[in-house]
């Protein structure tokens, strides 16, 4: 089952009792977006924050052609294929450790962002989301399905079997 976002004030939100306290940990799902035409430059899917301003965000860039970043503060790492509109997309973003963050759509490590040895950056999350920035800034016009958060790293197999577990949710 799916949720539908309408890309203006929708979102699904989570502020107390997240389920993990920093790396390592990992977050899976499907992403439907209606198109990348709205007028954002900036297309949330996950979002972590803490009580201050330290963040790991999770979008689709269409000034980067639409491909899928992953910033921890404002360092990021980006895939090098992008996210397709009006289809379900897999994607799996997975932080080991202060230093090591990767995120992978459809399974496809060959095209993943981010690596080891980056730029150092952890904080405690307080408040996670799905489909906005927990700011009011931005927000996803599209479907979630079947999001999962782990307190541990998925193995490369795990995520390429959640990803070819179903190509439509």
């Amino acid at each position: 089952m799916s949720r539908d976002l309408d890309g203006t004030t929708q979102s699904l939100q989570r502020t107390a009792g997240v389920p993990v306290s920093g790396p390592p940990f990992t977050v899976a799902g499907w992403f439907y977006p209606d198109d990348f035409t709205a007028g954002y430059i900036w297309y949330e899917l996950f979002v972590m924050r803490d009580a201050g301003s330290s963040v790991f965000e999770c979008g689709c860039d269409q000034s980067d052609s639409n491909r899928v970043g992953l910033y921890a503060g404002s360092n990021a790492s980006l895939t090098t294929t992008p996210l397709i509109a009006a289809t379900w997309n897999h994607l799996c973003i997975i932080i080991a450790s202060a230093t090591e963050r990767h995120v992978i759509v459809n399974g496809d490590w060959a095209t993943k962002g981010g690596g080891t040895g980056l730029t150092s950056y952890t904080f405690t999350p307080t408040r996670f989301a799905f489909g906005t920035d927990l700011v009011g800034g931005s927000f996803l016009d599209g479907k979630l399905a079947e999001f999962a958060l782990w307190n541990r790293v998925l193995t490369r197999n795990e995520t390429i079997v959640l990803a070819q577990r179903r190509r439509a949710p």
